[in-house]
């Protein structure tokens, strides 16, 4: 990926006015949520995601897909602008985070080690998989996710371009995730913090649309298999163009269209 491409797509997005200085945009909440919350399994469309955070109608669907796009969007809203005032990467934010994301979704879990509510943003006292994937035993968490934090701020302090802050959302993403600190509400919290580190330096969010949620996957895996974050990054990289892209595009094709009214 052409570091001056990815320049270029930037300045453009925002010469377009497409890009409001600290302002999460309606259709970029809706259209996250949406997104986020399907590849976790909602199956709202976006049309009722969008009556239901606007309206506040919701689907005639599972109640708790209804409260998990609710969680997910109010989550979103507080993690963007909380990191944006105090851009430092700690385990309470990151429980913070979230809480708001299984507010109202979030169970008690019982384990022979005690119990844990997920809806408190409290670490996992289990083993979790994801298919054939297990991820670091739970005793281990805490340690991993100072670690994360330590090496996270060490980074933050020495980035200078767009690209910089690019590969440090999608290593955040990619290390928070392959941890999977929280017995549920990993991924959503992983591209939430991810869009978080875009929003503090006042880079358009990435929306890793649920269409691709298969070859997202199979980077992340290829990327723990392989040991080569370059994976990863690639992929961000690449919906990261393909996105500016699409909204340019469809911007600059609009603003040459006519209306014609008609009384």
């Amino acid at each position: 990926m052409n570091k001056f491409e990815l320049n270029r797509l930037i300045k453009s997005y925002k010469k377009e006015g497409l890009f409001i200085h600290g302002q999460i945009k309606r259709e970029e909440l809706i259209s996250f949520t949406f997104h986020s919350t399907s590849i976790e399994g909602s199956s709202l469309t976006y049309e009722e995601v969008y009556s239901l955070l606007s309206d506040n109608v919701g689907a005639p669907k599972s109640m708790v897909d209804n409260l998990m796009n609710i969680d997910h969007a109010k989550a979103y809203e507080l993690a963007l602008n909380e990191f944006k005032n105090s851009p430092e990467l700690t385990e309470s934010f990151i429980r913070k985070v979230n809480s708001a994301v299984l507010k109202n979704t979030g169970k008690i879990v019982n384990t022979p080690l005690g119990s844990y509510d997920e809806s408190k943003g409290e670490f996992r006292l289990t083993s979790v998989s994801v298919g054939p994937r297990y991820f670091p035993d739970h005793t281990k968490v805490r340690l991993l996710i100072a670690g994360l934090c330590k090496s996270f701020n060490k980074s933050l302090k020495t980035v200078k371009t767009d690209l910089d802050i690019l590969n440090l959302a999608s290593d955040l993403h990619f290390n928070f995730v392959s941890i999977h600190p929280f017995s549920d509400g990993n991924g959503r919290t992983a591209r939430i913090l991810m869009n978080a580190v875009l929003f503090a330096f006042d880079l358009p969010r990435l929306i890793l649309l649920s269409e691709n949620k298969r070859k997202y996957y199979e980077a992340l895996e290829e990327t723990r298999n392989r040991l080569d974050e370059n994976i990863i990054r690639e992929f961000i990289y690449m919906q990261y163009i393909e996105q500016l892209n699409r909204e340019v595009e469809k911007y600059r094709k609009a603003k040459k269209g006519n209306t014609f009214l008609a009384f």
